[in-house]
């Protein structure tokens, strides 16, 4: 059973978790939840669980670049270019 705290709890529950903080939501067995209802620490969370994020795309590929051919400069001034 799912419940939505409305009430901060200190210390550890008894299997060593943390109590979540007031709005914040905790699945539990029907008996706890009845309990922690009945003493006004929660309410029962009857909206569904939302949906998990979707996942990230993968990142890109490094674009793999190639050695540039080493470029001759001709064409001088003094080399009959037009």
């Amino acid at each position: 059973m799912r419940v939505r705290m409305v009430q901060e709890r200190t210390g550890p529950r008894w299997d060593g978790r943390a109590w979540p903080p007031p709005g914040g939501t905790i699945d539990l067995s029907i008996e706890e939840g009845t309990a922690v209802i009945q003493h006004g620490w929660a309410v029962a969370d009857l909206l569904p669980a939302a949906p998990p994020a979707p996942e990230a795309p993968p990142a890109p590929e490094e674009p793999k670049v190639k050695a540039a051919a080493k470029a001759t400069v001709t064409g001088g001034k003094d080399e009959g270019v037009v």
